[in-house]
């Protein structure tokens, strides 16, 4: 069983240099996982941080996603930024993911703020 306690720019394929050049040339635009529609991370019990790409105009991540769930993702805490730019996302699921669960239930939090667009928002506790 993996132990992932951080998932950052690596799961898009780029490491952070290319990351960093790709901000400085303004006429190439990047986009990861164009197609994807659905996305499930379960059973990442030690997973506890979502890092995603500094804000730029030239990536976009996921544009197609609708939804995203999470399951027994028990110390997740963070949710990538680019979640706000996915205006296609429809439904996040968190389900026994109970720091996660606490960020999204505070409407104050940041956590909310990056998926408060989304429609339905389903949470559970086991």
């Amino acid at each position: 069983m993996f132990k992932v306690k951080k998932v950052g720019v690596e799961f898009l394929g780029i490491e952070e240099r290319e990351l960093q050049s790709s901000s400085s040339s303004s006429s190439s635009s990047l986009i990861f996982f164009p197609k994807l529609k659905c996305l499930m991370f379960g059973m990442m019990r030690e997973w506890e941080e979502w890092e995603g790409v500094p804000p730029q105009n030239n990536i976009t991540i996921m544009p197609s996603l609708s939804r995203l769930a999470f399951h027994f993702c028990s110390k997740l805490g963070t949710l990538p930024d680019f979640l706000r730019k996915t205006p296609l996302l429809k439904t996040v699921i968190v389900w026994d993911s109970r720091i996660l669960g606490d960020k999204v239930r505070d409407k104050t939090s940041e956590e909310w703020a990056k998926i408060s667009h989304v429609p339905d928002i389903q949470m559970k506790e086991l």
